[in-house]
């Protein structure tokens, strides 16, 4: 009788455990994928929205997976490519209308014009920004990003430096007083290709908003080659920079964790980027390094240049796209997620890890910001003349032809100005011309 009766215990753990099985096979899985990787500060939030979420829905489970940039773009490519977009996907600009064109991505402008309540939380600006001439909208916008100059004031005071330059040639004679006392005027990560910010911000000197507009979408998308347009010369104003020494030898081969931590170790003086660095110089060099040892400051002014002189790299960059394979009731439930993932609360929790957000957060969040963000944001607000980066508002080859063929064969030599020119041309004509 006793054995009888293990055997039925046995038997009914059996059960329940494929009971248990069976009930998490009927479990719709919707896939989330984006930049935030586990160790990101704002990803714990991110799953306790997922977690939250999945108790509100039984029938729903969540797989969030969080890539490195890089590796992000090149995954959703994939998967892009063969149809099979994931359920959410946090996309820049020029990616959700790259995918939203093809069918691949869902347009919310009607969603948000029905849904007024979270259209409202979204500031217009950044739904413009998003917004194609036909008025669709192929990602809930959220994340913003300002540019600018962060420079190592430990490495300014040891080379008697008292501040960021204000033009080209102050900058130029800071170059070799950095140099002097044995650490590098700038660095960033090469092997990732992390170009386009800075890029960007030359051409906004030596071209101009308007035209780095034109460029990227509209009338002189194959343009990229002709000197009028300023893009030559603003590689040309990069490889004076190569040539002076500014970065790092083997700087295409320099990891950019290995760049950020040249920073924070004062072998580097400055530091071009976006408002996401706030939080990582206080991640890798603590508090204290963010708080007494980092400076940051609009880009010098370039005398002579045909450019905006006063210009910024900047604005809304990024948003949560949805599939448009979706089918109800999933559909609905994926909206709602992704609503939830843009809720102000969340948005403040990424405000306050100097990651901006177009979502409007509450006072007591934005009187908690770093005050290097808030000059960002300061900067921003008063400047009429920002664009995006060309890695944000240009489509994926142009892209890619300018941060991983141009720009290396820049740093390398391998290219001179008026070739890599030509070489992000022909990405350009092949896209749009079909040659």
């Amino acid at each position: 009788m006793k054995r009888l009766l293990a055997n039925m215990a046995i038997l009914v753990c059996i059960l329940m455990v494929l009971v248990g099985i069976a009930a998490s096979q009927e479990k719709t899985t919707i896939r989330v994928m984006s930049y935030f990787v586990p160790t990101d500060a704002v990803t714990p939030y991110l799953e306790e929205v997922f977690r939250k979420f999945e108790k509100d829905f039984p029938d729903f489970r969540v797989q969030h997976e969080g890539l490195e940039s890089a590796d992000f773009r090149t995954k959703l490519s994939v998967e892009m490519a063969a149809g099979n977009p994931p359920d959410v996907s946090y996309v820049v600009i020029s990616l959700s209308w790259e995918y939203g064109s093809k069918g691949l991505l869902m347009n919310l402008a009607p969603v948000l014009e029905e849904d007024k309540a979270w259209r409202e939380t979204i500031l217009p600006r950044a739904i413009e920004a998003f917004s194609t001439k036909g008025g669709e909208i192929y990602a809930a916008p959220f994340i913003a990003q300002i540019g600018g100059l962060y420079y190592n004031k430990n490495v300014y005071s040891k080379a008697g430096i008292s501040g960021p330059p204000k033009t080209w040639d102050e900058l130029m004679v800071q170059v070799e007083k950095i140099k002097n006392v044995g650490a590098y005027p700038f660095v960033t990560g090469g092997k990732e290709w992390r170009y386009a910010w800075f890029i960007t911000q030359l051409l906004v000197r030596t071209a101009g908003v308007d035209k780095i507009k034109e460029l990227a979408y509209g009338s002189e998308v194959t343009g990229w080659n002709k000197p009028e347009n300023g893009f030559i010369e603003a590689l040309r104003l990069f490889k004076e920079l190569i040539d002076a020494g500014a970065f790092p030898e083997g700087l295409n081969g320099i990891p950019r964790d290995i760049a950020r931590m040249m920073f924070v170790q004062n072998q580097a003086a400055m530091y071009y980027e976006g408002s996401w660095k706030v939080n990582v110089w206080k991640t890798l060099g603590g508090e204290d390094f963010l708080n007494n040892s980092v400076g940051w400051a609009l880009f010098p002014e370039i005398p002579g240049q045909l450019g905006d002189q006063d210009g910024m790299v900047g604005g809304p960059v990024h948003g949560w796209g949805i599939s448009a394979k979706l089918e109800e009731p999933k559909r609905s439930k994926v909206i709602e997620l992704v609503k939830r993932m843009m809720s102000p609360e969340i948005a403040g929790v990424f405000f306050e890890r100097s990651q901006p957000v177009v979502v409007k957060v509450s006072e007591d969040v934005m009187a908690k910001l770093h005050p290097i963000l808030i000059k960002q944001l300061e900067e921003y607000g008063k400047t009429k003349r920002a664009v995006l980066p060309t890695d944000v508002i240009c489509v994926p080859p142009v892209d890619n032809a300018i941060k991983k063929i141009a720009v290396p064969g820049i740093v390398d030599g391998s290219l001179t100005p008026e070739e890599a020119a030509e070489e992000v041309n022909k990405a350009a004509e092949k896209y749009f011309l079909g040659k």
